[in-house]
């Protein structure tokens, strides 16, 4: 019994994260020697009979150490399986024979992905994963699960250095009397006279059949030899890709499994199943998954199913240029229908970002028929880098008759800098209009107003431009008034004790 033992080893599996809920997971692993360099791995999978699966994707390594160790000696190998009867049993068995002395270091599996039959893919990182404490499997395991016990360590092989049966003594023969000698003789010579007549038989029938076999036509479908290269044949004329799949990988045929997977993944793609098509391609030796995410992004963007693609794209990574067209796709729909707030959702969450094309259609219709566009207005001003688009927004502002309307919205720019001037110029505009209509009560409103956007400083300036305005006009009742403004203004100052030489030069 020791030596049974031997032949099999039971190994730990890594545990999964407890939040993350997996419809499979794997339930143990087990190398088992049959030669000298001759093992069979063997994978049970133990499968939630509340969830219908598609497929499962799984790694595995000839190794016991951490997941987070890369080595280049054993790396971690990618097997799908998805055969028509995954949903069946609860308990899964994959065996696979190697000749690799590799394998007694141990073996460790994992699941990364599980296809469910909604539709639904979870993939599973090795940081969702913990290694085990121990390599070796605790035996009460295997006692609390009788099957998963039966499943890891049936059909293990006797050892081949069982000791040699003895050998049987003969007995010691006795003389053979002189009648039997002779009547063996003449049965010897009567066995071998009808060996001759039936030889000569059987080679008259065979020149027979020899002629008539030349004179008929020769039977074109003729059963040939069931090698693994026919039925390989077989299933892809049929389509069975999942059959050919697994049978292939007994080929160690790098060339054929690429085959497989190129034919598997085209077809696929003809019936718009991309899951399907992006796992075969996934599991190529070279694989070509963006070729499959390609096809992905022009099909939903045909279909103008844009909010599908983009959460499934913005959840991959290494897909940027898939995702940046069906963000630009998106944008040029949303912007057709003037939905703003949704053109802007995509511009921002693309990778190289769209607000510029978002910007550039509203701007252009900020202003229309003299009066502000408010779902344009808003759009504009949620913006990420909204203050590097002040200045554009101020250029469509000078279009409006209402300098109020403008003057409001110029207080609501983002960048401090940039608004302190537009709100100067545009309140000296106003004010210079008024005291030509000898209108003083209505320039110091307007002067009130933009002092509640300016500063100490900036407020000082435009009374000293107001104050020139004043002097030019010759607008004597001005010129007091803001004179007045000025003194207030540089009371209110000196008690804030700031020093402002621009003010004191207004003092009479």
């Amino acid at each position: 019994m020791g030596k049974r033992k031997e032949l099999c080893r039971l190994y730990q599996v890594p545990q999964l994260n407890p939040q993350l809920n997996s419809p499979v997971s794997v339930a143990g692993t087990a190398v088992i020697r049959h030669s000298r360099n001759s093992y069979e791995i063997r994978i049970i999978l133990r499968r939630d009979r509340n969830v219908r699966l598609s497929s499962v994707t799984l790694l595995y390594r000839f190794s016991v150490k951490s997941l987070h160790t890369r080595e280049e000696k054993s790396p971690f190998v990618k097997y799908v399986y998805a055969k028509p009867d995954i949903n069946q049993k609860e308990y899964i068995c994959l065996r696979k024979i190697i000749s690799d002395s590799s394998a007694s270091e141990g073996c460790t599996a994992l699941i990364c992905a599980a296809s469910v039959e909604n539709g639904e893919t979870l993939l599973y990182r090795f940081e969702d994963y913990e290694d085990p404490e121990t390599t070796e499997m605790d035996p009460a395991v295997l006692d609390a699960d009788p099957v998963l016990k039966s499943l890891l360590t049936r059909y293990i092989p006797l050892p081949d250095q069982a000791p040699p049966a003895e050998q049987k003594q003969k007995p010691e023969q006795k003389p053979v009397s002189p009648q039997k000698i002779r009547r063996r003789l003449i049965r010897r010579r009567a066995f071998e006279n009808a060996a001759g007549v039936l030889l000569v038989i059987l080679i008259g029938a065979g020149v027979i059949t020899l002629g008539v076999y030349r004179t008929l036509p020769r039977l074109q479908s003729h059963q040939e030899p069931n090698t693994p290269e026919i039925r390989l044949a077989s299933m892809m004329a049929e389509r069975h890709y999942s059959e050919a799949y697994q049978l292939v990988r007994t080929f160690d045929d790098e060339r054929k499994l690429q085959d497989v997977c190129r034919n598997a993944a085209e077809y696929y793609l003809s019936l718009k199943d991309f899951e399907k098509a992006y796992l075969y391609a996934a599991a190529a030796p070279r694989p070509f998954e963006r070729e499959i995410m390609d096809a992905f992004t022009g099909y939903f963007i045909d279909q103008e199913r844009y909010e599908e693609a983009y959460r499934f794209l913005k959840e991959q990574t290494g897909y940027d240029e898939a995702l940046q067209r069906v963000c630009a796709a998106a944008v040029t729909a949303c912007l057709a229908d003037a939905n703003y707030e949704k053109a802007l959702f995509y511009a921002s969450g693309a990778p190289e970002s769209l607000e510029m094309l978002v910007f550039d259609h509203a701007s252009e219709r900020l202003v229309q028929e003299g009066t502000i566009n408010p779902t344009s207005l808003s759009t504009l001003l949620k913006m990420t880098d909204a203050e590097k688009f002040d200045e554009r927004i101020l250029q469509a502002l000078n279009s409006l008759e209402d300098p109020s309307t403008a003057f409001s919205l110029a207080v609501r720019l983002k960048s401090k800098d940039v608004r302190t001037e537009w709100v100067i110029k545009l309140c000296l505009s106003e004010m210079e209009h008024s005291l030509r209509e000898n209108d003083l009560a209505g320039a110091g409103q307007m002067y009130r107003k933009a002092a509640k956007f300016l500063e100490d400083a900036d407020q000082a300036d435009c009374l000293k431009q107001l104050l020139t305005i004043c002097e030019k006009q010759k607008h004597t009742a001005g010129t007091i008034y803001f004179n007045h403004l000025a003194r207030r203004n540089l009371s209110r100052v000196f008690s804030a004790k700031v020093t402002n030489c621009s003010i004191i030069a207004l003092a009479p």
